[in-house]
């Protein structure tokens, strides 16, 4: 059986917070029920499966929401001092995400442990078997560049790093952190000083500067929880994330505060993207004036305004470059349903028969009923195909922006009842 999860975003001890308790509970709680229902084949015989293979798609850590990047030394600079900071951020991190990462060990210790099979082939009440996990972590966005060592293996933590995946006896399934696919977060790919992708430079000059002041100015407010949420969010969900945490009860006595020190943030990333301008890959202009202009525009605490429709069709994805895109990346040529756009939400929707299907992870963690995601691709079968299904991953909206991409055989019926039904 094949689990994928993502956007944990543990961050480092200065400006967010990693997930609660509950999250990483309920996350274990998902596993074991998918792995027991996993054991139930097409022709209603129960047969424990025999691994699970748990793939965290991307951006396990956040280094880009930190105090530690100033004005002279930016993650993208890829210099030895930056990659010093780097490595320090991710050890951050992984100290700040402790409880998670030992929810991790014990998976890769213990196993899952799901009922035996009867003589009847039932799940059994009384017995249980321990099932292997195998952990893989794909790296996104916002995790260390391959090389600085954050999650290194050893026989007590068998995990493994890669950039992709595959999963099935064909290959049936290939997973990857879909912000290559995403014209906000894509860059040239190079580890070389580069321009920042326009969420990094959102991400470091903007929300995190933003936090910092909070941190300043609003002294007994429990602002650090809302550094996860911003740093979920797509740019353009940013003033609706925002909105909501100020509308809290707790919060919004301090709603003309906060306004007022979110614009001075939005005023200085626009000066600090004219000096150090982001890449959007595939554009002939540069959207961040645009950008700066309608998020200044948009009152806190107000419903906000749609952005104009031409910053929407520069900052999401187009569905035939997707295609073309994930066709090469994955070797195969049939078509492919994307789900977790917003602009392509009707589109993706409206191609259920396609053999191959693309299904988005992740989305902004809700404010009520945090949740970490979590969908599973069972093996229904010798020559049954494979069955998608997922718990309470998406039960809080509509996964958006591009988080990761499951793509495979595995038809996505399951998913889009969820989203439709949330």
């Amino acid at each position: 059986m094949l689990v994928c999860s993502a956007n944990w975003l543990l961050p480092d001890d200065s400006l967010s917070l990693p997930p609660v308790a509950c999250e990483i509970q309920a996350f274990r709680r998902r596993v074991d029920i998918l792995a027991g229902r996993a054991g139930f084949r097409c022709d209603g015989r129960y047969v424990p499966v025999e691994r699970v293979d748990l793939v965290l798609a991307g951006d396990m850590l956040d280094t880009l929401t930190s105090r530690r990047w100033h004005a002279s030394l930016r993650p993208w600079h890829a210099t030895p001092a930056a990659d010093r900071v780097m490595a320090e951020v991710a050890q951050g991190c992984l100290r700040q995400g402790r409880r998670a990462i030992a929810s991790l060990r014990q998976l890769c210790r213990r196993g899952v442990r799901v009922p035996s099979a009867t003589s009847l082939a039932r799940p059994s009440r009384e017995r249980s078997v321990a099932v292997p996990v195998r952990v893989v972590i794909i790296a996104g966005d916002r995790d260390p560049r391959t090389g600085l060592g954050a999650f290194p293996a050893s026989a007590a933590d068998p995990w493994q790093t890669a950039s992709c995946t595959r999963w099935g006896d064909h290959g049936e399934v290939f997973v990857t952190h879909g912000h290559s696919l995403d014209p906000a977060a894509a860059t040239a790919g190079t580890t070389e000083p580069r321009d920042p992708s326009l969420g990094e430079s959102l991400a470091v000059d903007l929300i995190g500067r933003f936090l910092g002041s909070l941190g300043e100015h609003l002294q007994g407010v429990s602002w650090r929880a809302l550094g996860r949420l911003l740093a979920a969010a797509h740019p353009l969900e940013l003033p609706a994330v925002l909105s909501t945490w100020v509308q809290q009860s707790a919060h919004s006595c301090h709603t003309e505060q906060v306004n007022d020190l979110w614009k001075r943030a939005i005023a200085r990333w626009h000066r600090e993207a004219r000096r150090e301008p982001p890449q959007v890959l595939g554009l002939p202009v540069d959207v961040t004036a645009r950008l700066a202009g309608w998020l200044e525009s948009v009152p806190l605490g107000d419903e906000p305004a749609t952005a104009a429709a031409d910053l929407v069709r520069s900052l999401t994805a187009d569905v035939v470059e997707i295609r073309s895109r994930l066709q090469t990346m994955a070797g195969v040529a049939t078509d492919l349903i994307m789900l977790g756009h917003p602009s392509q939400a009707e589109v993706a929707a409206g191609t259920n028969d396609d053999s191959l299907a693309v299904v988005g992870l992740g989305g902004p963690p809700s404010l009520g009923t945090p949740s970490l995601p979590c969908t599973a691709v069972f093996e229904q079968g010798e020559h049954a195909g494979l069955q998608t299904a997922t718990c309470a991953a998406l039960s809080h909206g509509q996964a958006q922006g591009y988080a990761p991409l499951i793509v495979g055989g595995a038809g996505p019926a399951g998913i889009v009842d969820a989203l439709r039904a949330a």
